[in-house]
């Protein structure tokens, strides 16, 4: 899968599972919600690194 279509559907995740409250999301993941937010609106691209952390997220979870 390249790096675009997974940043995709993880970005589709994101916003499906934090719908309700990003708040709440960005306490789960560890992650500023400031950074959390401009990534679920698509106003950066974002780090590696933040990307990685999200990944995590969703593959603990299940």
């Amino acid at each position: 899968m390249g790096i675009e279509t997974e940043r995709k559907a993880l970005h589709k995740l994101m916003k499906k599972d934090g719908k309700k409250d990003y708040k709440a999301l960005a306490r789960k993941i560890r992650m500023p919600y400031s950074t959390l937010l401009s990534l679920v609106k698509e106003e950066t691209l974002g780090a590696i690194r933040s990307w990685i952390k999200i990944e995590r997220y969703f593959t603990r979870r299940g």
